[in-house]
């Protein structure tokens, strides 16, 4: 299929930057490569140019099988797991389709919730993660409670599992919690918290509406947060930009935030309007994957979205 007219496809080579990342609490030595945009190659052509191979699966079609929606979903050697936040449910198949449990719990007792967001999977342990409203549930992959803690947010954007059972979760640009950041990582006892992207007092919960991030898949996921120019690496306790972005003279300026974002007289609507009509360009939040040696990622100019896929040089 060819692509939207909106829509370009840029084959980057990433090159080093000279630029310091502080961007996060925890500073790291490591300097953040530039993908240049601004100067970037148009590959107008067609996305499966670029794939070497697709796999379909037959998934299974009883009634415990089928989902809504698919919201995560988690691919390894032995499963394929969906999360359906429509359906409220984590569905497990085996390698060849074949369905093999349902995690269905409504309730407010243990192991049961009243609303999932997010789901998590620790390859490592083999345990399914579910972030709930005020609880975080773990079960195994027969689909059987193993604990629960409880947490004092009741909303997430995402959530990433990591080595050594922690946990990475977005909570956006909502100052209603005393984890005064957009990310927060826990440890597997959850006593103890790093909070990384400070979130100024005066962003308050009218600035929440769309203001998503996104982990990509990995136990040192990548992670993007919106109006911004970074995609960052979360890797064991330390948060640090390995990519920065360059728009060029339509990049959003770095004073977004504190500018618009924590104006009191500008509502979540009113944000997104300024960025539409002055056509700032900044990474869309909800897209960043890694592939391979290729790192996929979205980035939006008003309504107008672009895909980016970048073959990184010595991957």
């Amino acid at each position: 299929m060819k692509y939207h007219p909106l829509v370009l496809l840029f084959i980057l080579i990433l090159s080093c930057s000279s630029e310091k990342d502080s961007s996060t609490s925890n500073q790291s030595a490591i300097l953040p490569q530039v993908i240049d945009v601004a100067d970037a190659e148009v590959f107008d052509g067609y996305f499966t140019d670029l794939i070497e191979d697709i796999y379909f699966l037959k998934l299974d079609t009883q009634d415990d099988a089928l989902f809504q929606s698919v919201t995560n979903l988690f691919i390894t050697d032995e499963l394929v797991i969906v999360f359906d936040e429509q359906g409220q449910s984590v569905i497990i198949f085996d390698d060849e389709g074949a369905f093999q449990t349902k995690i269905y719990s409504p309730g407010d007792g243990p192991g049961q919730y009243q609303y999932l967001w997010k789901v998590a999977y620790d390859d490592v342990k083999g345990e399914v993660i579910l972030s709930a409203a005020g609880k975080i549930l773990w079960f195994n992959t027969q689909g059987e409670f193993i604990k629960e803690k409880r947490v004092e947010f009741s909303f997430i954007k995402d959530m990433a599992s990591l080595t050594g059972g922690r946990l990475a979760f977005h909570l956006g640009m909502n100052s209603s919690y005393s984890f005064k950041g957009q990310l927060v990582v826990i440890d597997s006892t959850f006593t103890d918290t790093k909070v990384f992207f400070p979130l100024p007092e005066e962003a308050k919960s009218r600035n929440i509406i769309n203001f998503y991030s996104h982990f990509s898949s990995s136990k040192q996921p990548l992670s993007v947060n919106v109006f911004s120019h970074d995609i960052s690496r979360v890797d064991e306790d330390t948060v640090y930009t390995e990519y920065r972005v360059n728009f060029g003279d339509d990049a959003l300026p770095e004073d977004f935030i504190e500018t618009y974002v924590d104006d009191p007289n500008l509502n979540a609507q009113a944000v997104r309007d300024i960025k539409e009509q002055r056509g700032y360009l900044a990474i869309q939040g909800g897209a960043v994957q890694e592939s391979g040696n290729h790192l996929l990622f979205l980035y939006s100019k008003g309504k107008e979205y672009f895909e980016h896929t970048l073959s990184i040089e010595g991957a």
